[in-house]
């Protein structure tokens, strides 16, 4: 995989098709290991740990745009996945060949949007997964 342009990674919601949410700006990805703490008196005084269980988050942000847009996930349909609390497909591509992208089952957590007087209207949504977050080459 290539360095690449921060904007050409994309978030999806997997389905038929697979729909990409719209009119984001910022897309991270935070993968977590939980240590178990193996510190005995043989350590000579430091500290040593084994990885424990795996998590994963993902985050998006955007501007809010309440049209449907056919192929893309509006801003009101990620507030409908967050009040369904069931859980969704969700990939982040950068839809490129030979890149890796990263798929899991996941919960949207947090959906907001923030409209400042006189200022840009924006959405933020939090999805934390459920299972393992699988990365697959781009063919």
């Amino acid at each position: 995989m290539a360095k690449f342009n921060g904007s050409l990674l994309k978030m999806f919601v997997a389905g038929a098709p697979d729909k990409e949410i719209k009119d984001t700006r910022d897309i991270s990805i935070t993968v977590n290991t939980a240590e178990i703490d193996v510190t005995t008196r043989d350590s000579g005084g430091w500290k040593e740990y084994l990885g424990g269980v795996r998590s994963w988050t993902g985050k998006a942000t955007g501007i809010v745009d309440w049209a449907t847009t056919s192929g893309k996930v509006s801003f009101g349909e990620l507030i409908a996945y967050d009040i369904a609390r069931a859980p969704v497909a969700i990939e982040f591509s950068t839809l490129a060949t030979g890149d890796v992208s990263y798929a899991g089952n996941g919960y949207f957590t947090n959906v907001t949007f923030s409209a400042p007087h006189e200022g840009e209207v924006t959405w933020n949504a939090d999805v934390i997964g459920t299972g393992a977050l699988v990365p697959a080459a781009i063919a």
